[in-house]
């Protein structure tokens, strides 16, 4: 038995969790939340990367934000998270919300946001993706590994046979709603502020 190989990976009976629908979950959720400027840090090569990527781009579009998505390039581990924030911190224009490849990109993200002094999820949304030990500090969506499916496994002489399970729940922590529009005006000295202090 494989878990998460790619169907046409493997010659054994495999189990596989639908990664396109979790990622349309965490866009749900998001939108659900109001936001509207949600990025994809995607997987890069990664088992279920590109379904996930698919989701995210799925859901942004049925949501008609389709001309609003980004995607981040990244892969599965923090020094991509971290890659990835200071990406979006030096664009200058950092989204409100973002939707990591998995939870170590999602920690990533988190980790370089707050060192930048960016409040997550207070500016910041961030959800992941796996349901970790990571996911108890951050908001992850979770495949689930306690449902198999009615045709799973296969026969033991016939082909292999390839289960699909759907995703639960997010697990929240670090998603909230976004921040309201920054009201700028310019003080006595001629500088940009807002209601939250200057504007660099």
């Amino acid at each position: 038995m494989e878990i998460g190989r790619p169907p046409h990976e493997t010659v054994f009976d495999a189990m596989h969790t639908a990664d396109d629908v979790g990622a349309r979950l965490a866009v749900d959720h998001l939108v659900s939340l109001g936001h509207q400027d949600i990025v994809h840090v995607d997987g890069g090569e990664q088992p279920g990367a590109a379904e996930r990527r698919a989701g995210y781009l799925d859901a942004m579009r049925r949501h008609g934000l389709g001309g609003r998505a980004r995607v981040v390039p990244g892969d599965c581990t923090e020094r991509s998270g971290s890659e990835a924030a200071r990406s979006l911190l030096a664009a200058g224009a950092l989204p409100t919300a973002v939707v990591a490849g998995n939870d170590q990109c999602a920690i990533g993200l988190l980790v370089e946001l707050r060192h930048a002094g960016v409040d997550v999820p207070g500016r910041v949304s961030i959800v992941g993706y796996d349901d970790s030990r990571l996911a108890r500090l951050a908001t992850s969506t979770s495949p689930p590994c306690d449902r198999m499916p009615s045709n799973w496994p296969g026969s033991p002489s016939g082909p292999p046979s390839n289960g699909w399970t759907a995703n639960r729940a997010l697990r929240q922590g670090s998603s909230a709603s976004p921040p309201p529009p920054c009201r700028a005006r310019r003080d006595r000295t001629g500088a940009l502020t807002s209601e939250g202090g200057a504007i660099s």
